[in-house]
């Protein structure tokens, strides 16, 4: 059975994970969840772009947050 994946659902599936997982980097944080759910993401894309989201957005609060 051939299903189309939802691509909004796994974006927050992603984001649910990488709060979770605590991981610095990015690179490192992007295998981890390419091995955990990866077969969901045909592409690669949506993993890769919402990592690239996360830490953009979590280093812009760290900048906001530290003055």
């Amino acid at each position: 059975m051939n299903q189309q994946m939802n691509n909004e659902g796994l974006s927050r599936l992603v984001y649910l994970e990488l709060s979770r997982l605590g991981i610095s980097n990015p690179l490192d944080a992007q295998r981890v969840l390419t091995g955990r759910i990866g077969v969901y993401d045909h592409e690669g894309t949506i993993i890769a772009k919402e990592v690239g989201n996360y830490y953009a957005n979590d280093s812009a609060n760290r900048v906001l947050c530290s003055h």
